[in-house]
This record gives structure tokens, C-alpha cells and sequence, in this order.
């Protein structure tokens, strides 16, 4: 008997993101069963003739933090068939995940409305709680024995000004094998309206990938400060949708246990 993963249609499309400023230094995750990357997911949305894919964070048992557009159809609307994704935690290629995946039951955008950049987030909510296996990024401080730095999200400011801090973003690009995930780090431009802009290298499919922070495990830890929504080739800048109080309150609402 075949799995949901192997049966996938192999026409791919890919989401909004896709910006490689000047030389690509993103780097290959080797092993995604530590932290952070066991709490990165693939996503795998399948339609008909199509699969379209992205990048989630597990911020919960059952409960995945991504874009919002990839939740979304080319029309702007939430898909209305949450049971048809399925998300992979710590995937690293083709073969058996480590964690197993689960199923989509539903799909809470942000705002109604898409198209605003600073609202483009969304929360997928799963039908098993697999993140009681591969992990969660928690809100407060936390740490395990695959993840002794530990892992937090953004509480309040930036720990540093944008244009001095820089940071980490990992997700899984459409440009590299199917499910490989992939890193890069450097230096953040600024912060306008609720939008972080950086210069780490993306390319589609890295959209709902987590931007943070390696801090002392005093300081966080890992703290995540941003969801990756975007690039710009005009302004060779990649965009992601800062944590704030108000996404901070969207995300506790929405984490189920």
C-alpha cells in the first residue's frame, strides 16, 4: 500500500518567493534531526494536476506557523481542502521522514484579506499531534537533548537594530532536490511596517520558512523573530513578516495542544 507522499502528482508548482542575491550561499541541511531543522516542515499541497509546496514551522503538537499565501489558492482564498496537505517534519530528500508526517484539518489566515505583505501569515492546524515526536518551537525558552541551545519566539523587540542584526532562515527550495532543506545566514536591511527585509538567499518554496536568531539559551536560545513571505529581484532583498504582539496573539489563539 502506497503513502499519500508517494502517490503525489509530480507536476510541482512553487509560491511567491524566489530572490538568489549575487553569489547563493545557501547551505544543505545534513541532518534535520536536531534542532531547529527537526521543527521545519515541507509542505505538500495536492490539487488537480498539480502539488504546490512551502516551508512550515511547528509551534505546537498539532499546529504548523507558515506563510499565509500558502494556504492560500492563486485567487487569494484559504484552500478549502485542508485534508489534501500533508506536512513533513525534518524531511531530507525522498526517502523515509524521520518524523513521519501528518495531515492538514484546517487552515486560519491572519487577515481575510491576502495580498498585504505584513499579514501574510497563516497557521495550519493537523489531524495527530506529531510534534509530540519531532518537537515544536515553544514560545518561551526550551530546550531537549536534540536541542540543548533550546528555542523561543520573539517576545518583544528585535534583539539588536535591523541593518546591525543578522540572521538565520532555513525552508526548502524549489531550485534543489524534492524535500531537501537548505540555510543561509547574513545580515538584515531593515524594518518597515511590520516587514523585516534581509539579504539570506531564498527561492520559491522556501515561503512560511522560520527567520531567527541564535542567542545564549539565557537570551532564548533560538529565538525565531520572523516568517520568510518573500523576495524582491528589483531590490535584491528578501521579506519576511516580523513576530509581533499582534502575530504573537494570532499564534497563541491558534495553537491547538
Amino acid at each position: 500500500m502506497t503513502t499519500l507522499l508517494e502517490e503525489l502528482d509530480e507536476i510541482v508548482e512553487y509560491e511567491l518567493d524566489s530572490e538568489v542575491i549575487g553569489t547563493d550561499t545557501r547551505v544543505r541541511v545534513k541532518d534535520t534531526t536536531v534542532g531547529p531543522y527537526r521543527y521545519i516542515c515541507h509542505l505538500e499541497y495536492s490539487g488537480p494536476g498539480y502539488v504546490a509546496m512551502g516551508t512550515g514551522t511547528l509551534i505546537g503538537p498539532r499546529t504548523v506557523l507558515t506563510a499565509g499565501h500558502c494556504i492560500r489558492d492563486e485567487n487569494g482564498r484559504v484552500r478549502d481542502r485542508p485534508e489534501q496537505m500533508i506536512v513533513i517534519p525534518g524531511r531530507n530528500g525522498t526517502g523515509k521522514p524521520p518524523f513521519g508526517s501528518a495531515r492538514a484539518v484546517k487552515f486560519v489566515p491572519f487577515t481575510k484579506v491576502a495580498g498585504r505583505m505584513a499579514t501574510d501569515v497563516g497557521i495550519i492546524q493537523l489531524a495527530t499531534p506529531i510534534g509530540t515526536t519531532s518537537g515544536y518551537w515553544t514560545r518561551y525558552w526550551a530546550k531537549s537533548k536534540a536541542d540543548p541551545i533550546g528555542r523561543s519566539i520573539l517576545p518583544g523587540n528585535l534583539p539588536l537594530p535591523a541593518g546591525t542584526l543578522k540572521v538565520n532562515l532555513s525552508g526548502y527550495p524549489g531550485d534543489k532536490p524534492r524535500g531537501t532543506p537548505f540555510r543561509a545566514y547574513d545580515a538584515t536591511v531593515k524594518l518597515t511596517d511590520g516587514v523585516l527585509s534581509y539579504v539570506n538567499d531564498t527561492f520559491a518554496g522556501h515561503s512560511g520558512s522560520p527567520v531567527w536568531v541564535r542567542r545564549h539559551p539565557t537570551k532564548g536560545g533560538r529565538v525565531m523573530v520572523a516568517i520568510h513571505v518573500a523576495g524582491n529581484s528589483a531590490e535584491s532583498q528578501n521579506y519576511g513578516v516580523l513576530i509581533d504582539a499582534a502575530v504573537r496573539k494570532f499564534i497563541i489563539e491558534n495553537t491547538l495542544p
